[in-house]
C-alpha cells in the first residue's frame, strides 16, 4: 500500500512538474503577432526591459556610444551591402527613453517614401523620431500579415527586401525594440 501512495505521489508530482514547466516556456514566449498600438506610444523603457536587452539581446548589436546614447546596429546586416531600409535602435539612457530609427539606402527620399503594402499604397514623410515608428511600423505589420512589400520610386515598384535575411533582420529588430520598450 505504502508503495502504492508513492508511485500515485511521483505521478501527480511529475505531471505538476511538466504543467509547470510547460506554464514557464508559454508565459516567455511574447507574442511577435501582436500589432502595435503607435498612436499612444511613449518610447519609454523600464530596468528590466534595459537589463534584458542588455544580457541577452545586445551581443547581436554593433554598439555605438555618442553623450548619452547608444546606437545599436543588428550585425546580421553586416553581410547585406543592398538594404534599402535598416532600422536602428536608439537608446538615451539618461532619459530611459528607446527609439527606432530607419537607415535609408543612397537613393530614397526619406521625406517622400511610398511602400506598397499587398494592395494598400502607403506615403510617408520621414522627418521626426515618430515618422521612423510609424513606417516601420507599417512594414512591420505588413510582415506579420505575409503582405508583399514594395518601394515605388520612379515609377517602378521595387521589392524592399531582396533576401528573406532581410526581411527577418527587420523584423527582429523590431520586436527587440518592441521588448525593450515593454510592448512585448
Amino acid at each position: 500500500m505504502k508503495s502504492l501512495m508513492n508511485n500515485m505521489a511521483s505521478r501527480y508530482f511529475l505531471v505538476f512538474f511538466y504543467l509547470s514547466i510547460a506554464a514557464i516556456l508559454f508565459s516567455c514566449n511574447a507574442d511577435q503577432q501582436k500589432k502595435v498600438d503607435i498612436e499612444n506610444f511613449d518610447f519609454s523603457t523600464t530596468d528590466a526591459s534595459e537589463l534584458y536587452f542588455k544580457n541577452i539581446r545586445e551581443s547581436y548589436y554593433h554598439i555605438e556610444e555618442k553623450e548619452g546614447i547608444r546606437i545599436y546596429r543588428l550585425k546580421d546586416y553586416d553581410d547585406i551591402d543592398s538594404s534599402l531600409l535598416r532600422p536602428i535602435i536608439v537608446f538615451h539612457w539618461r532619459v530611459d527613453k528607446a527609439f527606432l530609427m530607419l537607415e535609408f539606402g543612397n537613393d530614397i527620399n526619406p521625406e517622400n517614401i511610398n511602400i506598397q503594402l499587398g494592395d494598400e499604397q502607403v506615403a510617408h514623410q520621414v522627418i521626426q523620431i515618430k515618422d521612423h515608428l510609424v513606417l516601420a511600423n507599417d512594414i512591420y505589420e505588413a510582415v506579420i500579415d505575409e503582405k508583399d512589400i514594395f518601394l515605388n520610386r520612379d515609377g517602378a515598384a521595387t521589392p524592399l527586401f531582396g533576401a528573406i535575411t532581410e526581411k527577418s533582420n527587420f523584423s527582429l529588430v523590431l520586436y527587440d525594440f518592441f521588448r525593450f520598450t515593454n510592448v512585448y
